[in-house]
């Protein structure tokens, strides 16, 4: 970090965060979504998950605790962001994508996309 010009201290995460990259958190939504397209060929090369998914991206103003809320049912994917309460910059946007998206959405789109399991003759289910 030193490298950047950024010093540990009091204002560490503000330069951080200036070094990603601000985003306007009405532009969030479309940073992931993009970041999340453009990884998604290498996060399916790693896993080998070939399971189909689409994402949905909705945005609220809430007075709420949370910030973002990922849930869907089946290959559906649908990602809540709470505008009041979230600051992403371009890297986090990447991250964001990464992890909730591509790590938790398209796992649960996976797991769907597996047939269930057999079952012997006479077993008891």
């Amino acid at each position: 970090m030193a490298d950047l010009g950024i010093r540990w201290g009091s204002e560490t995460n503000a330069e951080l965060r200036q070094a990603e990259g601000l985003l306007d958190v009405s532009d969030a939504p479309d940073a992931i979504r993009h970041a999340a397209e453009n990884l998604e060929p290498l996060v399916r090369e790693a896993t080998g998950s070939t399971a189909p998914y689409t994402l949905t991206i909705e945005t609220a103003e809430v007075e709420a605790y949370w910030a973002y809320w990922l849930d869907g049912a089946g290959q559906n994917v649908r990602l809540r962001l709470n505008l009041p309460n979230i600051e992403f910059t371009q890297t986090g946007a990447k991250q964001f994508a990464l992890h909730e998206v591509l790590g938790h959405g398209l796992q649960s789109a996976s797991l769907t996309a597996q047939p269930p399991p057999k079952t012997s003759p006479g077993a008891v289910s």
